[in-house]
C-alpha cells in the first residue's frame, strides 16, 4: 500500500476468490489511470483482527463500492465490512454504488436465493443480533440503485466504464468544498426529486449558512453532462444589487455560448431568456432566489423547455417557491442541520485536518459545536476566527471562544465582528489579539 493519510476517494469491498483477479483488478487499473484515489485489500486487512484498520479506511472514504458476488455473503468479513459502510452511509452520508457482479439485486435486498443459502453457515456461529445487523445492511445495499453486470451483456470492461465514469462525475460533485461532511445525503435525496415523475421544478428551502449553494453547486457539476445546456446562478440575492438585467445577461451568456447582449428592461431580459432556451434540454438552478422582483427576473415557464428538463431553485422564503414558482410540496427539499457527529467531524477537518480530533480538546470541540448550532457556515467561521494570525495555542482558542460566548447576537458573524471591534478597543488582554495583528 502506498504511502497514505488514511483517506481515500473510493473505498472498494469484494470477496477477493471471486472478483479479485479480473473485475477488482480492472476497475483499480482504470480508476488509478483517472487519478482516482481507491483502496483495496492488497495487504490482507481482512483478517479479523485487523478489522477496526479497516473500518477507519471506510470511514475515511468518500465513495464505498460494494461489489457483490455469488460467495459474497459466505465472507463475514465482507458483511462485518458491509455493516459498517451501511452505518457510514446512514450517519456521515457517504455514498454507496453497489455493483451486484453475478447475483441478483433483489436477492441482495431480501436475502433469497443464493444469499439465502449462504447464510445457512453463519447462524451457526453468530449471534441472532448480529445476523440481524448483516441482513440489515444486505436489504439496504439492495435497495440502492446501482450498476449489475446483466445490463451490460456480460462485459466487464463496459462495467468498468461505467463504474469509473460514474465515480468521475460524483467526485466532482464532491469537490465543490474542501470537506463535504453531509453533503451526498443531501444530493441523493434531492436526486430522488429530479428523477420522480411530476413537475421538474425542485425547490430547496432553508435558513442562511445551512448549506443551499453549496448543495446547488454539487447538483450542477453531477447533472450538467445528461443535459444539452445547463447555467448556475449562485447569491442571485447579493448579485441583484448589481442589477437584474445583468443577472439575466449572466444566465443567457451562460446557456447559449454567444456574445454580450443588450437588455433594456427586465421585461425584454424575460423574453431573450425565453427565446434562447426554447426546445432545450435544460438544467437551471437558480440559487438564492428570496424576493418579488427576483422572482419577476427569472419567472421560468416550464413550457419553454424541452422533455426532461429541470430547474432547481434555493430560496430562504418558502412562498417564494410554493405562491411564485408554485413548486409543488412534495418537490421542496429541506436540508437538515449538522448533527452533533457531522458537525464534530467538520470542525475537525477544519482545524485539523483530520476527520476526528484529540480526546483532550473534546470539551472544546463540542463547545464549538453547540455554539455553531450545526450550521455549516457558521462553523467553517468559527475556526477562521480561531485561526487567524496561525493561532495554534489551545488556550488562546479557548479565550477567544469565551469571549465569543459573551456577545449576544444573533447573527452568528455580527457576533464575530463585534468580538474584533472589541479587540480594537483594548477590551481583551494583550495575548488575544497580538497574533491577528503581528503574526
Amino acid at each position: 500500500m502506498m504511502a497514505h493519510d488514511g483517506s481515500y476517494q473510493v473505498f472498494i469491498n469484494f470477496r477477493g476468490v471471486d472478483t479479485r483477479n479480473n473485475f477488482i483488478g480492472f476497475l483499480h487499473s482504470a480508476l488509478k489511470k483517472k487519478e482516482i484515489d481507491a483502496f483495496i485489500d492488497s495487504e490482507n486487512l481482512l483478517r479479523r483482527e485487523m478489522l477496526p484498520n479497516l473500518f477507519q479506511i471506510i470511514r475515511s472514504s468518500k465513495i464505498l463500492i460494494p461489489v457483490i458476488s455469488k460467495g459474497y455473503a459466505e465472507s463475514e468479513c465482507c458483511l462485518r465490512e458491509l455493516t459498517e459502510m451501511v452505518e457510514c452511509y446512514k450517519s456521515q452520508g457517504q455514498t454507496i454504488l453497489p455493483i451486484f457482479f453475478d447475483v441478483e439485486a433483489e436477492d441482495v435486498r431480501n436475502q433469497t436465493g443464493i444469499i439465502e443459502a449462504s447464510f445457512e453457515n453463519h447462524e451457526k456461529g453468530n449471534d441472532e443480533q448480529t445476523l440481524k445487523r448483516w441482513k440489515n445492511a444486505l436489504t439496504v445495499v439492495g435497495g440502492i440503485l446501482g450498476y449489475q453486470l446483466k445490463d451490460v451483456n456480460g462485459d466487464q470492461s463496459e462495467l468498468v466504464n461505467l463504474v469509473v465514469e460514474w465515480v468521475l462525475t460524483e467526485s466532482s460533485c464532491f469537490a465543490v468544498v474542501e470537506y463535504p461532511v453531509g453533503l451526498s445525503a443531501h444530493v441523493e435525496e434531492i436526486d430522488k426529486l429530479l428523477r420522480s415523475d411530476g413537475d421538474a421544478f425542485v425547490g430547496i428551502y432553508g435558513e442562511r449558512g445551512i448549506g443551499k449553494t453549496t448543495i446547488a453547486k454539487a447538483l450542477h457539476k453531477r447533472y450538467s453532462r445528461e443535459f444539452d445546456k445547463t447555467c448556475i446562478l449562485e447569491n442571485i440575492g447579493e448579485e441583484a444589487e448589481n442589477g437584474l438585467q445583468n443577472l439575466q445577461k449572466q444566465l443567457i451568456k451562460s446557456i447559449s455560448k454567444k456574445g454580450d447582449v443588450l437588455i433594456s428592461d427586465v421585461a425584454k431580459g424575460k423574453e431573450l431568456i425565453q427565446e434562447r432556451l426554447e426546445g432545450e434540454k435544460v438544467l437551471l438552478i437558480l440559487d438564492g432566489v428570496d424576493f418579488e422582483d427576483q422572482f419577476i427576473a427569472f419567472a421560468i415557464e416550464f413550457n419553454w423547455f424541452d422533455r426532461g428538463s429541470k430547474i432547481i431553485i434555493t430560496s430562504r422564503e418558502e412562498k417564494i417557491l410554493k405562491l411564485s414558482y408554485k413548486v409543488d410540496e412534495a418537490k421542496i427539499y429541506r436540508p437538515q442541520k449538522l448533527d452533533e457527529k457531522q458537525s464534530l467531524e467538520l470542525f475537525s477537518w477544519h482545524a485539523f485536518s483530520q476527520h476526528q480530533f484529540l480526546e483532550d480538546y473534546t470539551k472544546f470541540c463540542v463547545d464549538v459545536v453547540q455554539l455553531t448550532e450545526g450550521l455549516p457556515s457558521n462553523l467553517v467561521e468559527l475556526v477562521s476566527f480561531l485561526l487567524n494570525g496561525n493561532e495554534k495555542d489551545m488556550e488562546v482558542w479557548q479565550a477567544r471562544l469565551k469571549g465569543l460566548k459573551k456577545i449576544t447576537s444573533s447573527d452568528f458573524h455580527q457576533r464575530i465582528q463585534k468580538w474584533y471591534d472589541d479587540i480594537k478597543q483594548g477590551k481583551y488582554p494583550r495575548p488575544l489579539w497580538y497574533s491577528l495583528y503581528f503574526c
